[in-house]
C-alpha cells in the first residue's frame, strides 16, 4: 500500500516505526525531551490504543492504516460498535499522521535546505514567491489550526502547492490533494521548548525538514 507518498503494508499488531535519526539529533531546534515524549509517549500511545481496539475485531487484522481509516462500515462491512469506530479513526489517524511527520524530519546539520529538488523549488517559487514569502505564508496559516491538529503542504493534480488544515488526528483525506509535508500542531510537539509560541516552533522546524523526502513525495 502506498499512501502519503510512503509505502506501508503493516497490519495488526502495529509496532512503532524506527526513525532514521536519534531523538536528540534534532537539537537545538527540537529538544530531545520533546522528541522522547512525542515518540515514546504520544505516538506509541496511539499504536497501543489502536491495537487494543483492533484486538476485539479479528476481521480487521489484515488491513493497513489507510484501509482502516477509509473503511466503510456500511452494509457488508465489519460490524463495529460505534464507539470503537471512533477509536479506530482517532488512533489510526494518530499513528499515520505522526509517522508522516517524523519521516519529514532529519538530523540537524546547521543547514536549512538540504536535498530539495529543483522541481519542488520551482513550484514553491511559482506558488508562493521567494523562500521568505513561503515561510511567511506558512506562519500566517498557523491560526487556521484552532486547538490541536496539523497544517499541511499538499499538491493538486497540476502539481500546484496549497496549505490545508486538519483538526485533532484527522488525516488529509482529499481526492484533490496529495500531502507533501505536515506540521504537528499538538502542544506536545512544541510546548516544552517554545511554550505557546507556535511561530517560534515553526521557525525551528525549518532547520530539520528532510527536503529530500519532501521532493520524493512531490515527484510521486
Amino acid at each position: 500500500a502506498i499512501y502519503f507518498g510512503m509505502e506501508n503494508n503493516r497490519t495488526y499488531p502495529f509496532t512503532p516505526e524506527k526513525l532514521d535519526y536519534k531523538l536528540g539529533d534534532l537539537e537545538p531546534f527540537i529538544d530531545a525531551k520533546t522528541m522522547q515524549l512525542h515518540y515514546d509517549r504520544h505516538y506509541t500511545g496511539y499504536i497501543n490504543a489502536l491495537n487494543e481496539v483492533l484486538a476485539r475485531y479479528p476481521e480487521l487484522h489484515g488491513f493497513d492504516l489507510k484501509t482502516l481509516l477509509d473503511l466503510s462500515f456500511g452494509e457488508g462491512a465489519a460490524d463495529i460498535a460505534p464507539d470503537d469506530r471512533v477509536l479506530v479513526s482517532r488512533n489510526a489517524g494518530g499513528v499515520l499522521n505522526h509517522e508522516f511527520f517524523f519521516k519529514s524530519l532529519r538530523q540537524a546539520t546547521g543547514e536549512i535546505i538540504i536535498g530539495r529538488s529543483q522541481a519542488l523549488a520551482n513550484q514553491i517559487a511559482r506558488d508562493f514567491g521567494d523562500w521568505e514569502n513561503f515561510k511567511a505564508e506558512f506562519a500566517a496559516a498557523l491560526p487556521s489550526v484552532f486547538g490541536s491538529g496539523y497544517l499541511w503542504l499538499a499538491k493538486d493534480a497540476q502539481n500546484s502547492l496549497h496549505l490545508a488544515a486538519t483538526s485533532n488526528q484527522t488525516y488529509l483525506n482529499s481526492p484533490n490533494l496529495t500531502p507533501i509535508f505536515c506540521v504537528d500542531l499538538w502542544e506536545h510537539a512544541y510546548y516544552l521548548k517554545n511554550y505557546n509560541a507556535r511561530a517560534d516552533y515553526l521557525n525551528n522546524l525549518w532547520h530539520v525538514i528532510d527536503w529530500h523526502e519532501l521532493s520524493e513525495r512531490f515527484a510521486k
